[in-house]
């Protein structure tokens, strides 16, 4: 279930809201898929919300692990635009399951 809200919220332009690793994470995904650790990954530009090592200005994208994901809802904002820097199949994922 949490997969198929993930791939409604990319092809919707969806933002997400979740908690990863004791943060909360506000996120305009891109691209869902499979990491060279075989595990089902978000790739996101991080729109607000906390880090654990700091989100630093020009580094808001990152990769979440679905499993380490938490009290995941899919907002009504919308995002228009592709995220700042994202280039489509271009993902650090071995195989990609849906993308913007």
């Amino acid at each position: 279930m949490l997969r198929e809200s993930i791939v409604e919220a990319i092809e919707s332009r969806r933002e997400i809201e979740f908690g990863y690793d004791g943060r909360h994470r506000v996120v305009q995904p891109a691209a869902l898929g499979e990491s060279r650790r075989g595990k089902l990954t978000l790739l996101a530009y991080q729109a607000a919300g906390g880090s654990n090592s700091g989100l630093q200005r020009g580094q808001p994208w990152w990769l979440f692990t679905l499993a380490k994901m938490t009290h995941v809802q899919v907002g009504e904002r919308r995002f228009l635009a592709d995220p700042a820097g994202y280039q489509r199949n271009a993902a650090p994922l071995l195989a990609i399951d849906a993308q913007l």
